[in-house]
């Protein structure tokens, strides 16, 4: 689950997009046809929970996140999967940096309005940014980003039209934080009492018709079963192509891919290991579409044993990458020798800082670096046991995953490494409530596989996102190191000779440190039935609100939920997927969220 996220992908070394403030046109979505939008797409989706909340700042299935993504659709930048963005409802903007502070303006599309069922209520204004980020910093559920520490002032301006951010440090992250946020409507102010936090617990689950959105679909009808769409005519992009788009919930992955092979709905996110089944089925088409989704072994750097960086660096050097990715990934994960790089994003690779070490799988390596951290192997008539020095106890290493199929084979993998080397390694697999309270509270004490995703434009932030301790969320490992941080502070926007010097050295310390251990990527995968609909952009997923401008329908199945079964408040449904400050969402809600569920 690990995707729109609010979400969720690639920097492909697009070095200089932020600093100089992209303002290139969205490609225009082909018109709708004369006669208006028609036909139908039926998207099946495994989910074990009901909708009980689309409110785009706090949903927390997938399910919830695909409706709300959908009808809402309206942060300031849309971002592609290569992680560049183009405007959206900014038609533009700028970044400007003085004094170690940093200001960020955008001038705002005139043409994106909010609607209400088939109405409209108004214009997407600067009232609504403001509304959206004070919603936001009041709220610490909410300020996954921390935001309020650095966001001095958010301030709309001429007529509403401009809106400028204004930040007491420089990063490279705040153009990504703002520019990918899900505005809300400043009308929601009706439900706040005065106190915008409250609106983090506001549903917005009312009676039909009582959604106000902004995107490509405005809701019809959910109920137990699914949820139907219906194309919003008042688009500033134009109208869909396609008249109604259901999202059908199955119990499992594999139901979902059964009602895909007999044509029952039009797509899925199957599982992989459906690929090469689905490869030879008539009509359909398998897209292996280009996502870094960049997994990596977490841990704690602040604890005892995870924090000597010889601990980290024997780890790194006893995992067995390529299989993971062979075996857990199905072969569809990409993998090369730079993967192992020094625990960097991929993207990144060695030459940006020549001489990093290669932790490539090898196990006298790794039983070396254990040894350096204070561990000797003992081997016995029994087996084989890696000891503490002191204590003269063997290590135990405890393996958490939740429950997506390729994680825990990936768990299973890696228990298996660390065993061959007298760890007593031990796979838990959990429930994602509890996998997300362990791995993202305060007290994360094990070793978990799973994904981070860098879908950012500099390489700065390919950096600071995981291993700066003040950069945001992703730095589950709690990894610090003040010589790091300083190059983040004042580097952020160096040029010429100055910027890869500057990235050489902060790899250079982060090499010495290994905080992530790296295993790869593995590109992000959904099937559709081409004689069904026609027309899915390969680079963007397939709920993608910009690729579901894109495609036309030529088969009309019978309609997958009845409309006499509204359920608005579906009692009993409880949240699987797991949100700290709606990000979670967002990493959870992608490849691994539409595998399985």
């Amino acid at each position: 689950m690990v995707n729109n996220i609010k979400k969720i992908i690639v920097g492909f070394m697009v070095l200089a997009v932020v600093a100089l403030g992209f303002t290139a046109a969205l490609p225009t979505s082909s018109a709708a046809s004369s006669s208006g939008p028609s036909g139908e797409f039926i998207f099946g989706t495994p989910v074990s929970t009901s909708v009980s909340d689309l409110n785009p700042l706090t949903a927390s299935n997938s399910l919830a996140t695909i409706i709300t993504q959908e009808i809402y659709a309206d942060s300031l930048g849309f971002q592609w999967a290569d992680g560049t963005f183009t405007p959206w409802l900014a038609s533009s903007w700028s970044i400007a940096y003085s004094s170690g502070a940093e200001n960020i303006t955008y001038h705002l599309n005139p043409n994106a309005d909010w609607v209400q069922g088939s109405s409209v209520v108004g214009p997407i204004t600067g009232k609504d940014v403001v509304f959206t980020f004070n919603a936001i910093t009041k709220n610490s559920s909410l300020d996954s980003y921390n935001l309020a520490s650095h966001l001095t002032s958010v301030k709309s301006w001429d007529n509403n039209s401009t809106v400028s951010f204004n930040f007491n440090t420089t990063s490279s992250l705040w153009f990504l934080y703002v520019t990918s946020q899900t505005i809300v409507p400043a009308s929601w102010n009706q439900y706040d009492n005065g106190t915008p936090a409250n609106i983090g617990s506001y549903t917005n689950m009312g009676p039909y018709g009582q959604e106000i959105s902004a995107g490509p679909f405005t809701l019809e009808n959910i109920s137990s079963a699914g949820a139907i769409l219906v194309a919003n005519t008042h688009f500033w992009m134009g109208a869909p192509h396609i008249e109604t788009f259901y999202v059908e919930k199955f119990k499992s992955t594999s139901a979902a891919t059964l009602s895909l092979e007999d044509g029952s709905i039009a797509g899925v996110f199957p599982s992989l290991s459906d690929y090469n089944a689905l490869s030879g089925t008539a009509n359909i088409t398998n897209v292996n579409q280009v996502e870094p989704w960049t997994f990596y072994l977490w841990m704690n750097d602040t604890l005892p044993t995870f924090s000597n960086p010889h601990f980290r660096q024997g780890l790194a050097y006893a995992i067995n990458k390529t299989q993971i990715m062979q075996k857990a990934e199905d072969g569809l994960g990409s993998w090369g020798s730079n993967i192992s790089y020094g625990g960097l994003p991929t993207v990144l690779k060695a030459y940006w800082a020549p001489g990093l070490t290669n932790y490539s799988f090898n196990d006298t390596k790794a039983l070396h670096q254990f040894e350096l951290a204070g561990y000797h192997q003992n081997i016995t008539s029994s087996g084989v046991e890696l000891l503490n020095n002191t204590s003269l106890k063997q290590l135990t290493l405890t393996i958490q995953e939740p429950p997506v199929a390729d994680w825990q084979a990936a768990g299973t993998f890696i228990q298996s490494d660390l065993k061959v080397l007298g760890i007593n390694a031990v796979l838990q697999n959990v429930p994602f409530s509890t996998w997300g309270s362990d791995t993202f509270g305060a007290n994360f004490t094990t070793l978990t596989y799973f994904g981070y995703v860098p879908s950012f434009t500099n390489p700065y932030i390919q950096l600071q996102a995981p291993y700066d301790y003040n950069g945001g969320f992703w730095n589950v490992e709690h990894f610090s190191n003040a010589s790091l941080n300083g190059l983040f502070n004042t580097t952020v926007s160096a040029t010429g000779s100055n910027y890869t010097n500057d990235l050489n050295q902060m790899q250079q310390i982060i090499d010495n440190q290994v905080p992530m251990v790296p295993i790869g990527n593995a590109n992000n995968y959904y099937a559709y039935n081409s004689k069904m609909v026609q027309g899915f952009l390969p680079n963007l997923t397939m709920d993608s609100p910009y690729n579901l401008m894109q495609i036309t329908s030529s088969y009309t199945p019978p309609a997958p939920v009845s409309s006499s079964s509204t359920l608005y408040y579906v009692l009993g449904g409880v949240v699987a997927a797991i949100v700290v400050g709606g990000v979670v969402v967002y990493t959870l809600k992608g490849k691994k969220g539409k595998e399985e569920k």
